[in-house]
C-alpha cells in the first residue's frame, strides 16, 4: 500500500494518552549487533538420499546432472532422487575427492587410493591404466585433474609435482627444480592445472607456463599447505589461494596478497564475475565484483566449504565436509529470519523513513529498525494478544504509528502515546490536508492534530475496514468483506453495484495514472480503466487470485499474494497484455505466503510468513536456459525396452508407457512438462507428471515430444523425441483394404441393381455410411485421469453419463471417471454424429442401441432413459435401427 506523507503539528497530544515508559528492549541488545540478512539455502543430506555428509567437490556434466564426491562414493542428483555409486556399483574405492568431465562427456572419479574410474554408458568402469597410478602414488590428495583430446591423463600428486599418463599407458613425472615453488599450467581451452614440489616453509615463488613460455613470479611467502587453489579471474587475473592467503596475480605479474580469516579450501569466480572463497570452518566469502576486501559477506558460517558451483540455471551449489550440500537459487535473495536476527517468523508489515531506516513489525507484537544491518528490537507488551497488524511512518514529525489489537500506538523515540478508543487498525493513511485516518474491524476514525474528530458508531453502523485509500481528487476508497464502497459526510456508499467484480473482498486499493487499483482476496487485481474494470487473474499470468497488498512504484504495479510476488509492467493500452513477472522459493524468498512489498534503497523488501526477504528487481534472477529434458524409459505392454531414437512395432504392442526427466533445480518437484504424441494428440497436454501412458495405439506413424518448463517460464531449447511406427495387421493393409472397397462396391452395385425400387435414399446413404465407418481410421479421446493420461477410442463407447462435476465414460469393457460437464465433454467428440444426448445425464453411441422402447432406450442390457424434452431423439433412433436392420 502506497502511504502519502505530510506534516501533523506535533505541538501536543490531545486526545491521546502518553504513556511515560521505555519499549521492552529498546535498543539491540549486543547479541542482535551486526545480524545481516542471509540467503535461504536448500539442504541436501543423507535423509534426502547423499551417499555421505563428508562431500569433497561438485560437478555439473554436460547433460545438467549435478554430480557429488564424498567419503561413501559418488552420488548424481537430477532434481528428485540421488543416484549412488559405490564398490557395489564399481568405484574402486568410496573416498573420491575430484569429479571431472572430459571432452568425450566420460565422468573420471578420482579417489584418496589413486586409483581411478570413469562413468561411461551409464556404468561404472576402472581407468584401464589405474595400477600404473595405484604403483607410482602411495595416496592423491585433493588436487588439479585433466584429460585432454589425446587421452592423456594429468594427476597433481601432493607435494610431488604431477604425472601424466597417455594411451598407451605411459607414466611420466614432473617436477619442480625450484624449492618453495608452485606451478602453474595454461592447458588447452584455458584450463589451469597447478601442481608443487617441497615448499619447506611456504610458497615465494610461482611457475607460470602459458602457450610454451615459462614466467616466474615471486610472491609475499603463503604458507606451506597441501590443499591449494588457482582459478583465472576478472578474464585476465590469476587467483592463487593458499592456507589465509590469497594472491591476486595481474597480467603485468605484479601480485596483491590478501589475508583470508580462515584457511582456503575453494574459490570459484560467478558469471557476474563476483568470486566466492569457501574456508575450512569459517563457511563461504563473497566479494561483489571479485574485489577482494575486509568485508565481505559470509555465509554457511561455521561450514567448511570444499567446493562451489554455479549451474547452468544460475544457482549455486556448496559442498561442505560437515553437513552435506546446500543449494542457492539466487546470489540477489536475501532475508532476515529467527536464524539471524528476528525473535518470530511472520513479517506483517513494512514502513520506512525517508533516510536509512526501516521498519519491520512481526505477528508476536515485535518491530525492528533497519539500517544495513538489524539496529534495534522493540517489544510491544501493551496488549493481551501483542500484533503489529500495520505501520506507518510520518517523516515530517518522525513518529510511527502503528496498528495493534487492543490499542493503536504512536510511538515517538523512547515513548509511546495510546490512541483512545478500540484498536486493531489494520490500515492507517494521511490525507493531503494532513489528517490521519485510521480503519478497523467496527470503525473508521479521523484524527487532525493527534485529536480524535470522527469516530464511524461501531454499535449501529459497524464497518470492518479491510482498505482504505484516498484519491488524488480527495474521495476516499475503503474496502470490506462485502467489496468496494466510498465515505463522505459520515455515510458508507457501496460501491460495488456498478460491477460485480467489485463485491469480492477487499485488501488494499491504490492508484496509478488516475486508475484505480483494487487487490481482492478470490478475484486478483482489478483496475479501473478508461471507465471500465479490467481484471488480471491467474489466466492473466498472475501468481494467485488472492492478493494481500499492492506497492505502487513508478510505473510498475507489485502485489504480495499468497504465492509469491508479482511484478506488473503495466501496459496502459491494453491491461491484459502487462507483464508480470513472478517471484517467488524458488528465486530465494523465505515463502511464498507475502504479506507486504514496499521499495527501500533501491531494493524491494518483502515481508512473508518465514521472514524478511530483500532482493534487486533489477537483477537478471532467470536462468541462462531452459531445463535440458530426457527420456528416462520406454515401457512397450508394460515390459521396459531400451531408448531408441525410433521404434517399429507391431499392432499388437500397442501400449507404450514414457518416462521423462527436465533437469531443473529451482523448481524442485514442481517442474511443469508439456507433452505430444504427434498423430494422436491435436495439442499439447501440460502436466507436473514424469510419466504418460498410450494405450491401444492404431497403427501409423508417430512423433513423441516432451519439453520442460522452468521457474522462469523458459521451455527446454530442444524438446526430447523419438519416432514411432505401429505396424497394422494384414486386414489393415492397403491391399487388403483395396480388396475389401472393391468387393464393397461390388456388393453395393449388386444391391442397386437388385433392390433399387425397395429401398429409398436414405438406405442407400445409411449404407455408405456403414461402409465409410468400417474404413474410416479410429479416433481417441485424450484424457487425463488421476496421475496418468489416457487414450479412449471413441468407437468402444456405449454411453456416457454426467456425475455430479464428472461423467463416466463407459465401454465393454471399463469404465472412465473424468472430471468434466457432460456438454464440455460432448464437444471434445471428434466423431459427433455418432453420438446423440437423450437425457440431460446422458449421451449415447446411434450405433451401440439394440432396442427402443416409448420412454427409454437399450444398450448391453442397460436401460437408459429418454427424458420429455429429447423425446423427438426417439425417431432418429428408430429410423437409424431400422436403416442399420435393412
Amino acid at each position: 500500500m502506497r502511504v502519502l506523507n505530510f506534516t501533523i503539528p506535533l505541538n501536543r497530544y490531545n486526545g491521546i494518552r502518553l504513556a511515560l515508559f521505555t519499549l521492552s528492549t529498546l535498543f539491540l541488545n549486543p547479541n542482535l549487533l551486526a545480524q545481516h540478512p542471509q540467503p535461504i539455502f536448500k539442504h541436501y543430506t543423507v535423509e534426502d538420499g547423499l551417499s555421505s555428509s563428508e562431500v569433497h567437490h561438485v560437478m555439473q556434466d554436460s547433460k545438467g546432472y549435478m554430480w557429488f564426491a564424498t567419503d561413501m562414493g559418488v552420488s548424481r542428483f537430477d532434481g528428485y532422487d540421488f543416484q549412488n555409486f559405490s564398490f557395489q556399483e564399481g568405484l574402486p574405492d568410496n573416498t573420491i575427492f575430484n569429479i571431472y568431465e572430459d571432452c568425450k562427456e566420460r565422468i573420471w572419479f578420482v579417489s584418496f587410493s589413486g586409483r581411478l574410474s570413469l562413468f561411461e554408458d551409464e556404468e561404472v568402469v576402472a581407468y584401464k591404466y589405474s595400477n600404473v597410478l595405484e604403483d607410482a602414488v602411495v595416496n592423491l590428495f585433493k588436487g588439479s585433474f585433466y584429460v585432454d583430446r589425446e587421452d592423456m591423463v594429468y594427476v597433481r600428486v601432493g607435494l610431488q609435482g604431477f604425472i601424466t599418463i597417455d594411451k598407451e599407458g605411459e607414466l611420466r613425472s614432473y617436477h619442480l627444480d625450484s624449492a618453495n615453488t608452485s606451478g602453474i599450467i595454461y592447458l588447452d581451452g584455458g584450463e589451469i592445472f597447478s601442481y608443487t614440489g617441497n615448499l619447506g616453509n611456504g610458497i615465494n615463488n610461482l611457475k607460470i607456463i602459458k602457450e610454451g613460455d615459462t614466467t616466474f613470479i615471486s610472491v609475499d611467502q603463503i604458507s606451506s599447505r597441501t590443499n591449494f587453489n588457482c582459478i583465472e579471474v576478472q578474464s585476465n587475473k590469476l587467483l592463487f589461494a593458499a592456507g589465509r592467503t590469497a594472491c591476486l596475480i595481474s597480467p603485468n605479474l605484479t601480485s596483491e596478497t590478501h589475508t583470508i580469516s580462515h584457511d582456503v579450501l575453494s574459490t570459484f569466480e560467478d558469471l557476474e564475475k563476483d568470486l566466492w572463497i569457501g574456508t575450512y570452518q569459517g563457511g563461504v566469502l563473497f566479494y561483489k565484483n571479485g574485489l577482494i576486501g575486509d568485508n565481505p559477506m559470509r555465509y554457511l558460517e561455521g561450514l567448511s566449504i570444499t567446493g562451489i558451483l554455479q549451474d547452468y540455471e544460475g544457482g549455486f551449489w556448496f559442498t561442505t565436509l560437515e553437513s552435506g550440500v546446500y543449494y542457492l537459487s539466487s546470489k540477489y535473495f536475501l532475508s532476515y529470519t529467527k536464524a539471524n536476527g528476528l525473535n518470530g517468523d511472520k513479517v506483517t508489515c513494512l514502513a520506512s523513513d525517508s533516510g536509512n531506516t526501516l521498519f519491520a513489525g512481526l505477528r508476536n507484537g515485535t518491530f525492528f529498525t533497519i539500517t544495513d544491518s538489524i539496529i534495534s528490537k522493540q517489544e510491544l507488551s501493551m496488549s493481551v494478544t501483542p500484533s503489529v497488524q500495520t505501520l506507518y511512518f510520518d517523516q515530517n514529525t518522525s513518529k510511527l504509528w502503528v496498528g495493534s489489537p487492543g490499542s493503536d500506538l504512536i510511538i515517538d523515540g523512547n515513548k509511546i502515546g495510546i490512541i483512545p478508543g478500540i484498536g486493531g487498525s489494520h490500515h492507517i493513511i494521511q490525507s493531503a490536508d494532513g489528517s490521519i485516518w485510521m480503519g478497523n474491524h467496527s470503525s473508521l476514525r479521523r484524527l487532525i492534530d493527534e485529536q480524535i474528530v470522527l469516530t464511524t458508531d461501531k454499535t449501529k453502523n459497524p464497518f470492518r475496514v479491510t482498505a482504505l485509500y484516498q484519491g488524488k481528487q480527495g474521495k476516499l476508497w475503503l474496502g470490506n468483506l462485502q467489496g468496494l464502497w466510498t465515505f463522505k459526510d459520515g455515510a458508507f456508499t457501496p460501491a460495488y453495484q456498478s460491477d460485480s467484480l467489485l463485491r469480492y473482498r477487499v485488501s488494499d486499493i491504490d492508484e496509478l495514472n488516475g486508475d484505480l487499483c483494487i487487490a481482492t482476496k478470490g478475484a486478483g487485481l482489478i483496475i479501473r480503466h478508461n471507465g471500465s474494470m479490467v481484471q488480471l487473474i491467474t489466466e492473466s499470468s498472475l501468481s494467485s487470485d488472492n492478493i494481500n497488498d499492492i506497492f505502487i512504484d513508478g510505473t510498475n504495479i507489485w502485489l504480495s499474494t499468497n504465492n509469491g510476488v508479482n511484478k506488473i509492467q503495466l501496459n496502459f493500452q491494453d491491461p491484459l497484455s502487462s507483464q508480470v513477472t513472478i517471484y517467488n522459493t524458488s528465486h530465494g524468498l523465505a515463502s511464498n505466503e507475502v504479506n507486504q512489498v514496499i521499495k527501500f534503497k533501491d531494493k524491494i523488501w518483502a515481508a512473508t510468513n518465514r521472514g524478511l526477504s530483500i532482493f534487486d528487481d533489477y537483477a537478471n534472477n532467470s536462468s541462462q536456459s531452459g531445463p535440458n529434458i530426457y527420456i528416462k524409459g520406454v515401457s512397450i505392454s508394460e515390459s521396459d525396452t531400451n531408448i531408441l531414437s525410433s521404434y517399429e512395432l507391431p499392432y499388437d504392442q500397442n501400449q507404450i508407457t514414457i518416462r521423462y526427466l527436465g533437469l531443473s533445480y529451482r523448481s524442485v518437484g514442481q517442474t511443469e512438462y508439456r507433452v505430444k504424441m504427434k498423430g494422436i494428440d491435436s495439442s499439447w497436454v501440460y502436466t507436473q507428471n514424469t510419466s504418460i501412458r498410450y494405450t491401444t495405439i492404431p497403427p501409423g506413424s508417430y512423433s513423441f515430444e516432451v519439453a520442460a518448463k522452468n521457474s522462469s517460464g523458459q521451455w527446454s531449447p530442444e524438446p526430447a523425441t523419438f519416432k514411432l511406427i505401429i505396424r497394422p495387421p494384414f486386414w489393415k493393409t492397403w491391399w487388403f483394404t483395396l480388396a475389401i472397397i472393391l468387393l464393397a462396391f461390388t456388393i453395393v452395385y449388386l444391391f442397386f441393381r437388385i433392390r433399387i425400387l425397395t429401398y429409398n435414399r436414405d438406405v442407400v446413404r445409411e449404407l455408405m455410411i456403414e461402409i465409410l465407418n468400417k474404413f474410416r481410421p479410429a479416433e481417441y479421446l485424450v484424457e487425463r485421469i488421476g496421475s496418468s493420461t489416457v487414450s479412449i477410442n471413441t468407437r468402444s463407447i456405449l454411453w456416457i453419463k454426467a456425475a455430479d462435476n464428472y461423467v463416466e465414460i463407459v465401454t465393454k469393457d471399463k469404465t472412465y471417471l473424468v472430471r468434466s460437464t457432460l456438454d464440455q465433454m460432448f464437444q471434445k467428440l471428434p466423431n459427433k454424429l455418432s453420438f446423440l444426448k437423450i437425457h440431460r445425464s446422458y449421451i449415447i453411441q446411434l450405433s451401440k442401441v439394440k432396442s427402443v422402447e416409448k420412454n427409454a432406450v437399450n444398450i448391453n442390457d442397460k436401460r437408459i432413459p429418454v427424458s420429455d424434452s429429447y423425446n423427438r431423439h426417439l425417431n432418429i433412433i428408430k429410423e437409424h435401427l431400422l436403416l442399420r436392420k435393412k
